[in-house]
């Protein structure tokens, strides 16, 4: 029998794994989640990213169900594809694209202070636009693709697996590299210790490599996988030669170009 000191640990480790989701949840989408004074304490975070992957699979999940929608109702790959990709924008507000954008825009700074100062800039310059286009119609192109060769499970799978792949490289990043400057969402999110790092990566493993190693197999799940590490490492060396470490916006554009890798590898 368990006793009381058990049921308690159970308890005490599942309050504090809901607060980290709600915490993350309320972090990467808009929805109305509702207002929780975790998410504002510094408190919350960094160990809060241990649920980024989880909730990044729902997200993904959430996306797919609009795919499975549209593909039944006899819309054409392409369209559900978008359609799809458009709800999830709609449900993350852009936050990830909004940062690759930037992130793309500071690529032409001069120096590391300015390339910081044009991230913070609210304007998008062509680098930024171009960054957008290629960030939503390359994933999107990719599901349609992956939607006409396996079919609505692999794609709806596909979609779910990027998005909680895409999250854990995000919540490596933070870990890799330090804050490139003092203030900002990274900053305030905090660098992951390894058991936070530990945990997401077990998460990502449950919700994003194993359903793929049943959809899609076991050596083409590696290498989508080694295709988004390839891509998630060659931005974080960019942005540790240019910035000297990571902020918020370069979080998000890791996010960004690990699912398009990820994506982009899987319909192949």
């Amino acid at each position: 029998m368990r006793g009381p000191e058990s049921e308690s640990g159970w308890r005490t480790w599942l309050k504090a794994w809901l607060k980290d989701e709600r915490a993350a949840w309320q972090w990467l989408t808009v929805l109305p989640i509702g207002s929780s004074p975790y998410v504002r304490e510094t408190a919350a975070f960094p160990r809060a990213l241990r649920a980024f992957p989880l909730v990044g699979a729902l997200i993904g999940a959430l996306g797919a169900l609009v795919l499975f929608l549209l593909h039944a109702m006899g819309a054409s790959a392409h369209l559900a594809a978008f359609l799809a990709t458009l709800a999830i924008l709609l449900m993350t507000g852009a936050l990830h694209e909004d940062g690759l954008a930037d992130f793309a825009d500071a690529l032409g700074g001069r120096d590391r202070q300015r390339r910081l100062a044009i991230m913070q800039d609210s304007r998008i310059g062509a680098f930024g636009v171009l960054a957008l286009i290629m960030a939503v119609a390359l994933p999107a192109l990719a599901l349609a693709d992956i939607l006409e060769q396996h079919g609505i499970a692999a794609a709806m799978i596909a979609l779910s697996t990027a998005h909680a792949l895409s999250r854990l490289a995000a919540v490596w990043l933070l870990a890799a590299l330090p804050p490139a400057r003092e203030t900002g969402q990274s900053r305030a999110a905090g660098r992951p210790d390894r058991d936070v790092l530990l945990q997401a990566m077990s998460v990502a493993f449950l919700f994003g490599v194993l359903p793929g190693f049943f959809t899609f197999g076991v050596w083409f799940t590696l290498k989508a996988l080694a295709a988004g590490t390839l891509a998630m490492l060659t931005l974080a060396a960019q942005a540790k030669r240019l910035l000297g470490g990571q902020t918020g916006d370069v979080a998000g554009a890791t996010e960004c170009v690990f699912r398009a890798a990820w994506l982009i590898m899987l319909s192949f």
